[in-house]
């Protein structure tokens, strides 16, 4: 059975054809209509079959290219990511880009070159102008964002190409934060918060921060801070004394804004505790957070007076278990 819409579209390519046969020269540009209106798994079926027409490879080229910023994230149905990447290196292959070679700082001149010509600052197709002409810059970009697609399923937020492009295009500090901070938030699909998984997450943003930069604006502490507050949220205090407070190598965090996360994360996990839940796992939580740098690391006076206060609220008869 064809459907209507296969029909019109055939006849759309035929009418192009007898025109392009005439001396017209909008043949490729009614095939190109023609594809991007594929889904994107019979698109990457043409591309690995086809390099494209002799005497208009670059808009083809530039066609593809278009729709991987179009297109949706993973949960587009199928290997999307993947077969995004074969498209890239299928360009790149073609051109006689090498991708391999192209460093970050290259790519941040790129990124600068294109965000200061004129047209940029929409990020719609129709004005991506340089971001879609097929370079060893442009492409490794692609690159970058799609894997950064990828990288971001750790969460999942579902992100697509020209989402992760536009914050690090145009987010700022705190829209980054925010992004990172709504990522953490997310149930990790049954995965389970254990170390293997903070340290998963840890590498990641270290990606998305120095080679991506789709969380360029923020500092290597502004990511193990939130990490951190994570870590002690969902209770992970043997994790947190590991990482934080008695590293194998360089601290991650200064002692200080490691006190100050902690003190944070009693203080929530007793006011849990005591705005009427009644639930002895709160206070339970608050001790052992508190025991993370009470006494065996820090004997501040400020610990002396949050453990007489739980001390004194900590009474069996008070809670439910």
């Amino acid at each position: 059975m064809v459907r209507d819409g296969d029909v019109s579209g055939g006849m759309g390519l035929l009418a192009g054809y007898v025109h392009y046969k005439k001396g017209g020269k909008r043949f490729w540009g009614y095939v190109y209509e023609w594809m991007t209106r594929q889904e994107f798994g019979v698109l990457w079926r043409v591309v690995k079959e086809w390099n494209g027409p002799v005497e208009d490879g670059e808009g083809y080229f530039k066609m593809l290219m278009v729709r991987c910023y179009s297109s949706g994230g993973p949960s587009g149905g199928g290997d999307i990511v993947g077969w995004m990447l074969d498209v890239v290196y299928k360009i790149a292959g073609m051109v006689g880009a090498g991708l391999d070679h192209v460093g970050v700082e290259e790519v941040e001149r790129f990124v600068e070159r294109y965000l200061n010509s004129t047209g940029a600052g929409g990020g719609h197709e129709w004005d991506m102008g340089e971001l879609v002409a097929p370079s060893a810059a442009s492409l490794k970009l692609l690159e970058q964002l799609i894997v950064s697609v990828r990288m971001f399923g750790v969460f999942p937020l579902g992100l697509s190409v020209k989402e992760v492009m536009r914050m690090r295009f145009w987010g700022s500090k705190g829209d980054q934060l925010g992004l990172l901070k709504r990522g953490l938030s997310v149930n990790n699909g049954g995965k389970g918060r254990n170390d293997n998984w903070y340290n998963e997450v840890r590498g990641i943003c270290e990606y998305l921060r120095a080679t991506s930069k789709v969380l360029g604006r923020l500092e290597a502490g502004d990511v193990e801070l939130e990490v951190l507050r994570d870590m002690l949220a969902a209770g992970k205090f043997a994790a947190v004394t590991a990482t934080y407070v008695t590293p194998k190598g360089k601290a991650l965090l200064p002692s200080l804004v490691v006190e100050k996360a902690v003190i944070h994360a009693v203080g929530d996990f007793y006011d849990n505790a005591t705005n009427g839940n009644r639930m002895r796992g709160g206070m339970k939580n608050a001790s052992n957070a508190l025991a993370i740098l009470f006494p065996s690391h820090s004997n501040s006076d400020v610990y002396h007076t949050i453990i007489i206060i739980i001390n004194d609220d900590d009474d069996a008869s008070f809670y439910e278990e």
